[in-house]
């Protein structure tokens, strides 16, 4: 059966979903949008850019 989560409330009553998951949900729902997503993704294309210089590899991007 599915169940549209529309408020905190709603996240924290589902089986395995925490306190500080129920939050990110809430924020998906409330800005279509997680921050936490979007700083991953801005790190990943900076590795990515120091990846494509010659010789590092990227262990060394990662640094």
């Amino acid at each position: 059966q599915n169940k549209l989560i529309t408020s905190y409330e709603d996240a924290i009553k589902i089986p395995g979903i925490g306190h500080r998951t129920a939050e990110k949900i809430v924020e998906i729902i409330n800005t279509e949008n997680l921050r936490q997503l979007q700083y991953f993704s801005e790190s990943e294309e900076i590795i990515k850019k120091f990846g494509d210089i010659y010789g590092v590899g990227r262990f060394t991007a990662m640094k």
